[in-house]
């Protein structure tokens, strides 16, 4: 049931899959935590779509919640980063759903965007939009990166779909990970 992806350094590090809510486990955590940042851009953690039923069409799913819960953390981080100065136009939704073979976790913000020619760029280690500096955004480059290592070990992907007004990332997770305890012990 353990799955890896590799560190900054290299090293492996153990995913421990456990059965995780999306919303309760995962999602509303990660909103309390960017409350600091919220606070500091004076924005409203009410901007955040009322998620309470966002992920209703997802079941339990068997990953590592403090894998997942650093992936909501760092997508809706970006989110609050790469927002416009107005606290009036910050907005970020955020829903699953179940599709065919699969289970999507959409994220949507209404931020400054990305480049068009970066939809894939964005996802390599230690990449900075053009624009980061230029909008004051710190960081190290290694957010979205850490996302797409943390999905692929799941055996999912991600990527971006429309870049700006909203700027739109799927998570696309296979449907084995809504597997039973019984399931697991078949295998």
């Amino acid at each position: 049931a353990n799955a890896q992806y590799y560190g900054l350094k290299g090293e492996p590090v153990r995913v421990i899959l456990r059965p995780t809510r999306l919303m309760a486990d995962v999602l509303a955590p990660a909103v309390r935590q960017v409350a600091v940042l919220l606070a500091e851009r004076h924005f409203s953690a009410r901007s955040i779509d009322d998620y309470a039923h966002a992920f209703e069409s997802v079941p339990i799913l068997w990953v590592d919640t403090k894998q997942f819960h650093q992936v909501f953390f760092n997508l809706l981080s970006n989110s609050i980063k790469y927002a416009h100065k107005d606290p009036k136009m910050f907005r970020v939704q955020t829903f699953g759903t179940a599709a065919e073979g699969e289970y999507t976790v959409v994220f949507r913000d209404w931020g400054i965007g990305v480049p068009e020619g970066c939809e894939d760029a964005i996802f390599n280690e230690g990449f900075r939009a053009p624009g980061a500096s230029r909008h004051y955004v710190a960081g190290q480059g290694l957010g979205l990166w850490v996302v797409r290592q943390i999905v692929e070990a799941h055996g999912g992907r991600i990527h971006l779909t429309h870049n700006a007004a909203p700027t739109e990332f799927v998570i696309h997770l296979p449907r084995s990970l809504a597997r039973t305890s019984s399931d697991l012990s078949k295998h």
